[in-house]
């Protein structure tokens, strides 16, 4: 259930939109966000390596305390780390060439265990954790501009009993992404309404653009992807350019297993409130909706990411 936005200054001074949305939310949520028990590790990075450091204990991410040897165990190795980013008492962190590693600290032995990764060929930019309620998804970007979400399901056959992180969504951005902010989302039923357990992504790419990744409701996705479908074959391609294919993974050459189809371009969806009243009407007819619950959805989007 996620909603991919980005915004980039042309030469007209227009800002572009861009969206994308992921259900995935199959899983058991890992642990209610508040009960959790606050992680007193911080992150710093020396470039090659990740340290955890707390008031009595300072070792290598990758490592786990052995107090019983009086040294550490390897779990993890790496080539260069990029970012560490830490929820609670779960840290990730990504590897310039190895992806993404997840991992969890525990308090009590000051043990920080690695409990999955991505066993694919990434060469990860940015990480940063997605919140949802009480699911929690892995994000990462890469060399070939592209975004991957990752989630933790141990308890499924393709997760090689826990040790491998599975795909959730996937999809081009068309810049590099190398910083992602973590902030919250407004109410939608507006000012006075409690806050929701649920954050959105910031980020800013190489090419001066920002964007924003947000989750969804399951069933405001599958209208809206129906609409993207739609919308594919009834407005006019830029330069004759497909707006799906271009959102689809690029692997640059590298073996990649396709991921789920849970990506919905905002920019694409952004040119319906631009169609004739008419066209809107007839879209909207034959996707089995009406027009004013597809603009009620754009606008709970719109204002659940007001923090832009």
């Amino acid at each position: 259930m996620v909603l991919f936005e980005q915004q980039q200054q042309q030469n007209s001074q227009q800002a572009v939109r861009r969206g994308g949305i992921d259900h995935g939310g199959r899983i058991q949520a890992l642990a209610k966000h508040a009960q959790l028990p606050c992680c007193p590790a911080k992150l710093t990075n020396s470039g090659e390596s990740l340290h955890c450091c707390t008031n009595t204990v300072a070792s290598e991410a990758g490592a786990l305390p052995d107090p019983s040897m009086g040294g550490t165990i390897p779990v993890a190795s790496s080539m260069g780390n990029v970012q560490g980013k830490e929820v609670k008492n779960f840290v990730l962190f990504g590897d310039i060439h190895k992806s993404i590693y997840f991992l969890s600290w525990k308090e009590q032995g000051s043990q920080l265990s690695l409990l999955a990764k991505d066993f694919g060929s990434l060469d990860c930019f940015a990480t940063e954790f997605l919140i949802d309620g009480s699911t929690l998804s892995l994000v990462a970007s890469d060399s070939d501009k592209n975004v991957q979400i990752f989630y933790y399901a141990p308890k499924m056959v393709e997760s090689w009993k826990g040790q491998k992180l599975l795909s959730r969504a996937e999809f081009h951005v068309g810049a590099h992404i190398t910083k992602f902010l973590r902030l919250q989302m407004l109410p939608t039923q507006g000012l006075s309404s409690e806050k929701t357990n649920r954050f959105a992504l910031l980020f800013g790419n190489l090419d001066g653009g920002i964007g924003c990744i947000a989750p969804i409701d399951e069933l405001t996705f599958r209208r809206l992807q129906s609409l993207q479908r739609k919308l594919v074959d009834a407005v006019p391609h830029v330069c004759g350019l497909n707006p799906r294919s271009f959102r689809q993974f690029h692997s640059n050459g590298k073996g990649h297993r396709p991921g789920p189809d849970n990506i919905i371009d905002f920019e694409l969806l952004a040119h319906y409130e631009m169609l004739s009243l008419d066209e809107q009407l007839d879209v909207a007819q034959q996707i089995g909706t009406t027009r004013s619950q597809i603009l009620s959805n754009f606008s709970d989007i719109s204002l659940g990411t007001s923090f832009l």
